[in-house]
This record gives structure tokens, sequence and C-alpha cells, in this order.
């Protein structure tokens, strides 16, 4: 029999399980070797071991899963409890060690922070990492044989949270395949084999109901020992629970909230500001208790030496411990910051409960990956920003020593040589600019700087997620494919003509590619772990914006290995091709300002569904791309001579001008009378065609070079050379489109959704937009942009209803 063979020393998964019918009984029989303690097994399994189908429900298998993390959590809370005891002091100092905060949540655990399934199962994906990191965690509480690293972690963590909160949750896993995952899973927990637990009544704990004693209820604690010998000492032995765990009947529970009780029956939690309850007496406390089993029952815990209290729940079942409840908690909550009611409430009390899309999993695994030149990086960016100040003063609750940091910002806001960043709140940092920044831009921070973070990331995401949600290696050589494919692509574009000669990328751009790519794989990636597989806006592409065709003549200008007759053939190619997507935009923007103006003769006599303004959105971007594709065609079939290009401008400006086909859609998209100065562009252009580029000098390429960005200024602007306002940031008169990265949204009282867009500026910074449109955009997508000059604040950048047109592959730039 397969079980005999099993030596107690033998790793589990090397047993080749051939699960079936009848080898469930062996099954069960194993757990008892591995948890040999039967109140343990009670904890985790109920009655269950007792029944003939034990181990016969896939489903019910991720339960189990469930309890069993519930339970690993509270071993290594107490763990930390007894550390408190008997060191209290981190080995080294908190520098570089950022999943310190392990230690500063459970520190105010259940009177700050309130203890979730996720908070319970982010702390273990933490452990996870600081146990393969052999990190300082793990170190400090000596679990680092007791809690082993498993690449599946995240996997069942994620299946067990799934069949907890989702009731149409499908399991469609043999039985078979979830018994060999679960007997290999529960492995990881070494500490189970020497864990014993009994059960101790809780005195003067009497339980009503509805305001009645029912005497024949009894509150049980649940007290844990360690009984391995081999371990240091000082863990050895039994560890108090605090009654973090309970048993009440045939249930066990545990503690998530404590709540204060304050005359007039008011419950108050320690986080919450005490200005409206100053006044009040503070009369006892009120435990919360949620069930381990899936059927989600409470039980609460009343602790009070007045016995009126137990008025105010009349309609309620609690116990009710008739003791000092200071006395409670200076047993139980041995915190001093429990009984601090003018504690500054922090920006983020309970940063693991954070749970809002990939927020949480990228900001943490951010904070893990970040170097000293990250952090100076994202220090000299944002802390002169008054929004973020405090974020950026030092914590003193950082340190486990009983010292202040004694570092400061000075009163400019900027670095003083005191800050020690080491003292700063990374984790509440990263977060809070994550929600106020988007994940976009600080990603494009960090990548740009630090060449190596990216990698770094992919495998901090790969250890939260587990390699089959977040496949590291894969997801590296793919995104390294994409960026040699969007090189290439840009090398096409910047050719000699129109797809013809010899291409060229200068690092700069190069470097941009890599960050654009890095940034739109890792959002993807985390996106697609969070839903389960389901891939969410994994496209990447790189539009040209005309700061980039500026940047990219300033380079030509500016190198010196270039002949002049270079210079001016790769300048001429670049004119060439963004008069074409200029031609292209604008002919597809007539078809799509059509559209987007009877969507808004609509939604002006009635409130459209989100799936009829999805409707509207999607067949003008449709009829955009379909025009679009057309007129890159007939671009295509040219000679590809200036000539024919600018002739070509010469018909769309026509158009757009009164009693042509564009002319109404202009003025009422766009708040304007005309599209450009077809003349000047053109006429001015025809100049860098008339220098002969076999003869021509260096004096001769810098004037043909000078010409066009002088005319690119003015497609960036709409405002000529002669008015003196090139550096204008953006301008509601571009005519060239900006390129947009939609960032994040808000939502108002009222539920107008304000949509962040991030725009580079002519000056070459990142600049906000604000926009208000009933229309939906995707994160970190890239679109083509040009404000209403009449519905637009330049000054406060927000921008209403502008055209917002989403960049697609093949279609411009190509």
């Amino acid at each position: 029999m397969w079980l005999a063979q099993i030596n107690e020393e033998e790793d589990i998964m090397s047993v080749d399980y051939t699960i079936v019918e009848q080898k469930r009984k062996e099954a069960a029989e194993l757990l008892k070797v591995m948890i040999t303690d039967a109140t343990v097994r009670n904890v985790l399994f109920g009655k269950d071991v007792e029944r003939k189908e034990f181990l016969g429900d896939a489903k019910q298998i991720l339960f189990y899963i469930s309890k069993l993390l519930i339970l690993a959590y509270h071993y290594i809370y107490l763990r930390y409890r007894r550390w408190t005891e008997v060191d209290n002091e981190i080995d080294g100092g908190p520098k570089d060690k950022d999943l310190i905060r392990i230690f500063k949540v459970m520190r105010k655990m259940y009177v700050f922070n309130e203890l979730s399934y996720e908070v319970m199962e982010s702390i273990l994906v933490d452990l996870q990492i600081d146990i393969a990191l052999n990190g300082l965690v793990s170190q400090e509480l000596r679990i680092t044989h007791e809690l082993k690293q498993s690449p599946d972690f995240a996997k069942m963590a994620y299946l067990a949270k799934k069949v907890k909160t989702d009731s149409r949750f499908n399991d469609l896993t043999g039985i078979e395949e979830r018994i060999k995952e679960f007997m290999g899973f529960i492995k990881n927990f070494a500490f189970l084999k020497n864990l014993s637990a009994r059960l101790e009544p809780v005195d003067d704990a009497l339980f009503y109901h509805n305001g009645v004693v029912q005497g024949d209820v009894k509150l049980l604690t649940v007290r844990l020992a360690n009984n391995d010998y081999y371990a240091q000492k000082e863990f050895v032995g039994e560890i108090d629970t605090y009654n973090c765990l309970i048993k009440v009947a045939r249930s066990y529970y545990y503690l998530t909230r404590v709540e204060f009780i304050v005359e007039g029956g008011n419950l108050i939690s320690a986080n919450e500001s005490m200005e409206s309850q100053k006044d009040s007496k503070i009369l006892g406390i009120k435990l919360n208790y949620t069930s381990m089993e899936p059927t989600k029952n409470y039980i609460s815990v009343i602790v009070s030496s007045d016995k009126n209290v137990i008025k105010e729940f009349d309609n309620t079942d609690v116990f009710f411990i008739n003791s000092s409840y200071e006395e409670y908690c200076c047993k139980n909550f041995p915190f001093e910051s429990f009984a601090n009611f003018a504690y500054k409430k922090p920006i983020i009390e309970d940063f693991y409960s954070i749970n809002y899309k990939y927020i949480r999993n990228l900001s943490l695994a951010i904070v893990d990956i970040i170097k000293p030149e990250d952090r100076n990086v994202i220090y000299n960016h944002y802390a002169g920003d008054k929004r973020y100040k405090i974020l950026f003063e030092g914590d003193d609750d950082n340190r486990y020593d009983g010292e202040g940091s004694g570092y400061s910002v000075n009163c400019n806001g900027n670095l003083s040589k005191q800050v020690d960043f080491d003292s700063l709140q990374w984790d509440v940092i990263i977060a809070i600019l994550m929600v106020e920044e988007g994940a976009g831009k600080l990603l494009q921070a960090i990548f740009s700087k630090n060449i190596s973070a990216f990698s770094n990331l992919l495998k901090n995401l790969e250890l939260r997620f587990g390699r089959e949600l977040f496949p590291a290696k894969e997801i590296m050589d793919k995104t390294s494919v994409e960026i040699v494919k969007e090189v290439e692509k840009l090398h096409h574009r910047n050719s000699v003509g129109i797809g013809k000669g010899v291409g060229f990328v200068y690092d700069r751009e190069r470097d941009s590619i890599r960050v654009e790519v890095q940034v739109r794989t890792i959002i993807a990636n985390v996106t697609r772990a969070v839903n389960g597989n389901q891939i969410v806006n994994e496209k990447v592409g790189f539009p040209l914006s005309i700061r980039s065709r500026i940047q990219l003549l300033d380079s030509i200008c500016s190198d010196t290995s270039e002949k002049p007759k270079q210079k001016i053939e790769k300048s001429r190619a670049i004119v060439n091709q963004t008069i074409s997507t200029l031609i292209i935009f604008y002919r597809g923007l007539i078809k799509y300002m059509k559209q987007k103006t009877i969507f808004e003769n609509e939604s002006y006599f009635r409130v459209l569904t989100d799936e009829e303004i999805e409707e509207y959105q999607s067949y003008a971007q449709s009829v955009f791309n379909i025009e679009a594709k057309k007129q890159k065609k007939l671009i295509e079939k040219k000679e590809n001579g200036h000539k024919e290009i600018f002739g070509m401008l010469k018909d769309l400006c026509d158009e757009y001008v009164p009693g042509g086909e564009g002319y109404q859609v202009l003025k009422h998209m766009l708040g304007r009378q005309q599209l450009m100065d077809c003349d000047y562009v053109t006429e001015t252009l025809e100049e860098c065609w008339q220098v002969d580029a076999d003869h021509a000098t260096n004096s001769d390429a810098y004037m043909v070079i000078r010409r066009i960005i002088e005319v690119f200024r003015y497609l960036q602007t709409g405002e000529k050379k002669d008015n003196g306002i090139w550096d204008i940031e953006l301008s509601l008169k571009a005519i060239f489109p900006f390129v947009a990265t939609y960032q994040y949204a808000k939502q108002t009282g009222d539920g107008y959704h304000i949509n962040n867009f991030s725009i580079i500026s002519a000056q070459g910074q990142d600049v906000n937009i604000k926009v208000l449109s009933e229309f939906k955009y995707k994160l970190n997508e890239k679109y083509y942009c040009l404000p209403n000059k009449q519905r637009s604040a330049d000054s406060l950048k927000l921008w209403i209803e502008p055209v917002l047109i989403k960049y697609e592959e093949d279609i411009l730039d190509e």
C-alpha cells in the first residue's frame, strides 16, 4: 500500500499519487501523519474527517485550504507576539527591509487594522517572498523551516479566496487532481506536524440570546503549543492566542475587529476620529469574530465591568465578560497605541486591505524591488508637491528601537541631507502615488532609470500570483520580442521616403520604446492575473507625437557622424511621414466626428445606458479606422513624392473650409473655423526641397531642419513663430494630435467620471489633463487627442468631450 511506503521525513510530493475512489481513506490517514494533533485537525476539517466521503468534494477541499491559511496566519501572528515578549528588536535594523511592513501591520492588528481574509492572504504571500529571499522577517520569527516556500502558494490562496467570495465559483478540477494538489500544498506548512491545540473555557463568559442568558452555550479559547524541541527554546511551548481564536458550539471563529463602546451604546473603532466622542465615556469593548466555516457566521464578545452595557445589544447574540476592559486590553492588546486616541490617523489604515484591481499587489511588488536610486527619483519628482507633503515626512513609527529617525525635509520641500529614505513609509507612498498619478507614470519613472527593475518586478509578481497566473520568464521573453518589433517599426517609419531606404533609431527613442512596452506588459499581466487569466489590454503600440518628431529632427541635426545629404534626406522622410499621418488622421476624423455628433445629440435628450454609450463609441472608432485604412492605401499607391503628398494635404484642407464636408463637424467638435494655414505649411516645407542635397553643406542641412521644425512647432501649437509662444505647454489650437495616455478615472458624487490623461507637453514634461466625457477609456491605452477650444479650460487643464481616438497599430504612423 502506497501509504505504508511513506517515511515521515520523505517528501510527500515524491509519492506517486493515483488517488481514486478507494484511496480517499488512505489520504485521510496520511493527514494524520502530517497533522498529528486531533484538535488541530478538528480546527481545519471539523467533523468532516468522520464522513465516508471526506476529501470527496473538490470545492470543499478549497474551503479546507482557506481554513489552513487562516490557521497559518494566526500561528505566524502568535509567533510575532511571542517575539515581542522575548526580543522586540530587529537584528540589524529595518534598513532596506521593506517586508518589515508585516511587523507594522501586526503591531496594530485588530485595533487599527481589521483582519480580513485578504490581509491574511497578503501577509502569507509576503512571507513566502521573504522566505524565498532568506529575508529578515522569517529569520526574526524563526519560521524559515516552519513555513516553506511553495511555487503553488499564490495559486491555491487565489482559489481558496475565490471559493470563499464568489458564490458562482465553479470548480471544474477533478477530485483526484485536487487531492494531489492539496496533499502537496499542505506539506509546506511544516509547523503543523509539531502543533498542538487545547480548548480552555473563558471564565465568566455568559451567552445572551435576545437579552436572556443561555447557560448551555460556552465560550472556549484555543491555545496552541509548539512541540518542536529542536526549535529555539524561547519559541517552544504553549502560545497564548489572546482570544484571537475561539470555539463556540461546533464552530471555530477568529477575531476580526475591536470596537469601543461609548455612552449611548455607540461603537467606534480606534482609527476613527474621536472628535465627536471626546466627551463620551468608554464603557467597554466589543470583539467581533468571524467563523472559519464557509457559512460566514459571526459572533460578538462584550467586555465591560458595567452590566448595563449588555442592554444595548438585546437583539443580538453576544457573550458578555464581566471584567475591566482596561485590564483585558492590557493582557490581550499590549500596544501603547491602543489607548492613544489622539493617534494621528494614517493615510492608509490597512494597506493590505486595498483590493482595488491590481493596486495592492503591484504596489507591494514595486516597494520590494525599488532601489535607493529609484526612491531618489520618486522623492525628487513628488516631494515638492503639497498634496504629498505628508508622505515624505519621516515615519518615527517605523523604528523598533524606541528612537525617532531624527530626519526631516527642509522648509523648501527639497531633499535634506538628514532625510533617511528608510524612515519613509514606501508602501503607503507607492500606493497613494499609484492611485493619484496612475501606475503607468510611476512605472515609467522607475523603468527609465533602472534597467533591471522590469525583470525584478516580474519575479516578485510571479511569487505573488504563482507561476500559473504570472509566468515571469515567459512574459520576459515575449516582452523582449515586442520591444524588438516596435524598434523595427520605428526604424521603418523613419526610413528614407515612405517605407524605403535605411531607417534610423536613436538610443533615446529605443529607451522610450522599451519603457513603453514594459509598462504596458506589467499592467496587462497583473490585470490578467487579478482577473484569473483573462487577457486585458495587452496590445502594445508606440505612436509618435509631434514632439517626438521634433526630437528626431534635433538628433539628426546634432549628429556629427551624418553627412549633410543624409541629414536632409532623413529630415524630408520625417516630413513625408508626418504629413501622411496628418492626412490619414483628419480624413478619418471627418467620419468619426459625424458619429460623435450623432451621439451627443442623442445623449442631449436622454440618459443613455452604458451599453448604448459603448456601442456609439465602438462604432465611431470603427468608421475612423475604416476611413484611415482607406486613406493609407491611397498614399501607399502614390510614388511618395512630396508634391503628391502636399497636394493631398491641400485637398484635405479644402474639406474643412465653409461649404466643405468637414467644416461643421470641425466647428462643433474642435471649436475652430479652419483646420490650418495650409499655404504656410506647404510653401515653407517646399523650400526644404529646393536645396540640392547632393551638394549641400552643413549650413544647408541646418537651415532645412530649422525650417521643418518651424512648421512642426506650428502643427504642435497652432501658432506661428512670429507669436513667440513655441514653449506653450498644451495648446488648445494644436493641429497635430497629442498622444494621450489614459491613467485613471475618478467618479464624482453625481456619477460623472473624471478621466485623467497624461500628455507630453511641448516643454517635455508630463501634463495631467482632466477629461469630462461619457465615453469610456482603457487603462494605459494610447489615444490621439485634440481638445475642443470652446469647451476646454487651458489654465485648469480640464477638457470637456475632446476628440480621443484610440491608437491602432497598422493604421497610423506605419
